[in-house]
């Protein structure tokens, strides 16, 4: 191995979406050793100026227009199938039972689900759909939770404050929902159960055809409020 390899000439694009949909060119940079676009048109010379003080994308247009076709380039790659969900595969032998989180919902009712333990120890309440791949046909257990399975608390039941993480503030004590029943809608099909308050979760039994599906999954309280899921198991039986 070398000690100082040289290495080739390249460009390197990162972007940040967080979007339901992908957008071209949101929160882009384009990178080379020493060039830096951002945003598609702010240009700045990381060698003299790596605190990106001043813009000089007036003063090399011929780079700008390099950098902008980089990422014409990389985009017309990265977007193929962008309309397409990538769906999560269930009843496979590489993962059963397979484990769903909100974090990965599409939404429906707001741009971003409870996607971290802090919105999920305070309830936060989101609404969405989990795009399913089948693996294979056959009878399947669907087991929704408020907790994880690790975690060995009632589906109305509460978990205790988290130890801080790097530096950050604890994580608070888990927020009891009064949760009544529970349900699930597996295409058109919709299956609603009663839960009792000390039992971990609660489970559907249901048949599935190999392919593509959504899954929604909800809990209400006495009064009829609705929370989306937060945890669900499914095993291939």
């Amino acid at each position: 191995m070398q000690d100082n390899p040289e290495w080739s000439e390249r460009t390197l694009i990162t972007d940040t979406q967080r979007q339901e949909a992908l957008i071209k060119g949101k929160d882009a940079s384009v990178m080379t050793d020493r060039w830096r676009l951002v945003f598609g048109d702010e240009l700045y010379d990381m060698q003299n100026d790596p605190g990106q003080t001043t813009n000089v994308a007036e003063e090399h247009p011929e780079v700008v227009q390099q950098l902008q076709q980089d990422y014409e380039s990389w985009w017309q790659e990265v977007s193929q199938g962008a309309d397409e969900y990538p769906r999560i595969v269930i009843g496979s032998d590489a993962e059963n039972p397979a484990r769903l989180t909100c974090h990965d919902f599409h939404p429906t009712d707001s741009d971003y689900p409870a996607w971290n333990q802090r919105m999920i120890r305070r309830a936060n309440n989101s609404q969405g759909f989990w795009a399913l791949e089948v693996a294979e046909a056959g009878d399947y257990q669907i087991e929704l939770r408020r907790w994880p399975r690790e975690a060995e608390a009632p589906i109305a039941g509460s978990v205790p404050p988290g130890e801080p993480v790097s530096g950050g503030n604890a994580y608070p004590k888990g927020q009891i929902l009064p949760i009544a029943v529970a349900g699930i809608q597996l295409g058109q099909d919709k299956m609603t159960v009663p839960v009792d308050d000390e039992q971990p979760g609660v489970s559907f039994e249901v048949s599935l055809a190999a392919g593509p599906i959504q899954l929604t999954s909800w809990y209400n309280d006495a009064e009829g409020n609705e929370y989306g899921g937060y945890y669900v198991y499914i095993t291939k039986l």
